[in-house]
């Protein structure tokens, strides 16, 4: 949807980068997973962050940021002399049988300062978060073997140590505020003419609502990695049927993401044309909701309904606002 612009369409490139570090760079996290549990699955939208990087991307005096984007599809490999490669080794009884390496889409990368002297200038001052798209042709967890899999960022010609990640079928993240840049977090889900469910526009009894996510995992047909999804949407693939989504409400306000352990409604899921990445899960609301406080900034009320969805390796939560039940 056009909302989500900011995160997939292409916009101007800025000028010439500068400022070389001596350093390799340094990989200190993936953005919205914690630190200690780094999973890549097929396709997925990922944010990596990083330390101390070699080149310093100059500032726009019109946005006030430091940012570079990518300006077309197929994504480019290679922005402002940065990349990603993912490997993954494959072993028949402990003996090397052969290795992939894939150079990741990017779509965008930014820095922010970290230094209390804003006008350093110095590496060292500045964090970057890489933004790329695993390939679909990731090979994942299966009931026989795992391959091994690391990341290497590539930074004005230096290579990062290799970074192990783990290789999954699924890794779900719903797509927040927080991805687009803007304050609060909040859970991007639609009504069905696509306008933003809010405390202002809240959903109601028994309507289909849309949750827009990153890394749902393999589809068919399959799409090819760094393109425009087209039309007619695929759906999910393996690891099972569209119907093997788990959705369950909770009720309760502000209540964070939980595993669900039973199906409460029926949900399809299927990537979204025109876009990079970006899945769509349509859910059916209860026809009835139990009674519910209404969303206030007030009472601190923020979310009154956290809709949990899990497919097979993976969960996430979408917190949002309905119509209370008095």
């Amino acid at each position: 949807m056009r909302r989500l612009g900011r995160i997939c369409a292409p916009l101007l490139l800025l000028c010439a980068v500068h400022g070389l570090a001596q350093t390799s760079p340094i990989l200190v996290g993936l953005g919205y997973h914690p630190a200690s549990v780094i999973m890549v699955a097929p396709g997925q939208i990922i944010r990596l962050d990083i330390a101390a990087p070699r080149t310093v991307l100059p500032l726009n005096p019109a946005t006030n940021t430091r940012e570079v984007r990518a300006t077309s599809v197929p994504l480019p490999d290679s922005l402002a002399g940065v990349s990603v490669t993912l490997r993954q080794t494959f072993y028949v009884d402990h003996a090397q049988t052969g290795q992939s390496s894939f150079k990741l889409p990017l779509i965008a990368i930014e820095q922010r300062s970290v230094c209390s002297d804003l006008g350093s200038n110095s590496p060292e001052c500045f964090r970057s978060t890489i933004t790329a798209q695993v390939p679909f042709e990731l090979s994942f967890l299966t009931a026989a073997s795992s391959p091994p899999t690391d990341i290497v960022i590539s930074d004005g010609g230096v290579d990062s140590p290799a970074f192990v990640v783990g290789a999954v079928s699924d890794a779900i993240h719903f797509v927040t505020t927080c991805d687009r840049g803007e304050s609060g977090c909040a859970s991007i889900v639609a009504h069905a003419d696509g306008s933003l469910i809010t405390p202002e526009s809240p959903a109601r009894q028994g309507e289909v609502v849309v949750i827009y996510a990153w890394g749902l995992g393999s589809t068919s047909p399959a799409v090819k990695t760094g393109e425009l999804t087209p039309a007619p949407a695929p759906v999910l693939g393996p690891p099972g049927p569209p119907g093997d989504i788990v959705v369950e409400f909770d009720f309760r306000p502000n209540a964070g993401p939980s595993n669900p352990e039973s199906i409460a409604s029926t949900a399809t899921a299927y990537l979204t044309p025109g876009q990079v990445g970006l899945y769509q899960i349509n859910v059916q609301l209860p026809s009835s909701f139990p009674h519910a406080e209404g969303c206030s900034g007030i009472t601190g009320v923020f979310s009154n309904l956290t809709i949990n969805i899990r497919r097979s390796a993976s969960f996430d939560g979408a917190a949002i606002c309905v119509q209370p039940v008095l």
